[in-house]
């Protein structure tokens, strides 16, 4: 509640707008109340409005394929790579991208399956540009002079074919 108190304070003083633009003419009486406000904006100040449980669950939600942004904004933060490394789960949205970038090729004959990391290593394997690779990418078609279909991740997922 001190908080609240201080911004209150600093705004019968001047709007919000106008504190950082005038803070040399800020009153001594007021500066215990300024200083308050400079720890609330400190970046790790994010990880304790966030509790470990919270911070479990949204693991939990990246892994399950909810994009970061959509996980951040449940918890009323801003999704940044820093806020996500001060809450340590940077490894953990770095591999949501990774995963979720990724393209399956899949022969259409044996039901064989290969995972590559991105676009331009698909076009290599089929000897081709990443323009021509793209008509075919979740077509459902064979790419040309070949048996395979190619999948991206989310589309892959969702095939029931693929389904374990």
């Amino acid at each position: 509640m001190e908080l609240m108190e201080a911004i209150k304070s600093l705004e019968r003083w001047r709007p919000i707008a106008e504190w950082d633009d005038h803070i040399n003419e800020l009153p001594k009486s007021l500066t215990t109340a300024w200083q308050m406000i400079l720890e609330v904006r400190k970046p790790e100040s994010v990880k304790t409005m966030v509790s470990q449980k919270d911070i479990k669950d949204m693991v939990e939600a990246i892994q399950d394929d909810v994009p970061p942004l959509t996980v951040f904004r449940w918890y009323k933060l801003n999704y940044t790579r820093k806020n996500a490394e001060i809450l340590g789960i940077d490894d953990v949205v770095e591999e949501y991208y990774r995963r979720t970038k990724s393209f399956y090729v899949v022969d259409t004959e044996t039901n064989e399956i290969k995972k590559f990391a991105n676009r331009s290593e698909l076009a290599r394997y089929f000897n081709r540009n990443q323009t021509t690779i793209s008509n075919y990418i979740n077509a459902d078609k064979n790419v040309w002079g070949t048996r395979k279909k190619i999948y991206s991740y989310t589309i892959f997922k969702q095939r029931k074919e693929f389904k374990a």
